[in-house]
Parts: structure tokens; sequence; C-alpha cells
């Protein structure tokens, strides 16, 4: 028992501190083997101790990696996170956790699509349109729009 002068017997002791009984052993296995050897646990095996929320996400990560190394050999990161069923956040966590790579997913339909649009817009740009008007009447929007100028170095004037 505690020798402090709030605490008068082993009761209290045991009130306010806990026993041996509720010792964790993964966390504290010198004292659990100590009270073990002294005879004042409860024979509580690790098989019977409920899983965490966080046990539980990892043996289900471990789970789905071996999936996720098959389907990042054919399939951009946003396919495969539609196909295990797992948002796109958790999908670039255990890839990079793992080291997966995925092929890009901008690649060839995309380069056609705005190979399409740069041809439009060098013919509103030849025709005088500003910035904001070609962007209005070739209906991209505003990233698409920024990304297919860059790409083909297209410059517009931004007012008259």
């Amino acid at each position: 028992m505690l020798s402090t002068g709030c605490i008068r017997s082993h009761e209290q002791q045991v009130a306010m501190l806990g026993s041996a009984a509720g010792i964790d052993p993964e966390r504290f296995p010198r004292r659990y083997e100590l009270a073990r050897a002294r005879g004042e646990l409860k024979e509580l095996e690790k098989a019977e101790r409920e899983r965490t929320k966080q046990e539980k996400r990892a043996e289900e990560d471990r789970a789905l990696v071996v999936e996720l190394r098959r389907l990042a050999q054919s399939y951009h990161n946003a396919e495969v996170a539609r196909l295990l069923g797992i948002d796109r956040k958790r999908l670039a966590r255990l890839a990079e956790e793992y080291g997966i790579c995925f092929p890009d997913g901008r690649t060839g339909q995309l380069l056609i699509k705005y190979e399409v649009h740069a041809e439009k817009l060098k013919a509103y740009l030849a025709i005088g349109l500003t910035k904001h008007e070609a962007r209005r009447a070739s209906g991209l929007s505003f990233g698409m729009f920024k990304r297919v100028c860059s790409r083909f170095n297209i410059k517009f004037p931004e007012g008259r």
C-alpha cells in the first residue's frame, strides 16, 4: 500500500488506482508478469481482449493491399478506389505507406480532348476574343481552360 496522507487503506488504493486485474499485457508487460507471478491476476488471454478500431482498420488495410497491388498494374487511382469501394484519400495513404504506384490517368484520351480544345481556342485567338470571351464560347471550366492554354502555350489578351 502507498504511504500517503490521503490513502488510508488498501481498498481506497484499489478504488483510486485500480487493481492488477486490469493491467494490459501489451502496454505493461513487466507489471503484468509480476502480478501474474504473485497470483493477483485473473487469467486473461490476448485473444479474449477486444480489438481496437485501429487494429481492425490495420487488418482491413493489410487485406486490401494484396488486391490493391494487383489492380494498380492496370488501373489509375480513381478507378481502383471505385473498384475497391474506398475513398481516394485512404487509397493515397495506403499507396504511400506500401510504396504502390499507379499509371497516370491523364493519358491518351485526355490528350486528344486537349488537342481538340486547343484547336478551338487557337481559332478564338485568331478571331480576337479576350480570355473571358474565349472561355465562355468554348464552354470549358476555368481549370480545363487554364490547363489547355498552358499545355499548348496559348495566350489570350486580358481585356479590350
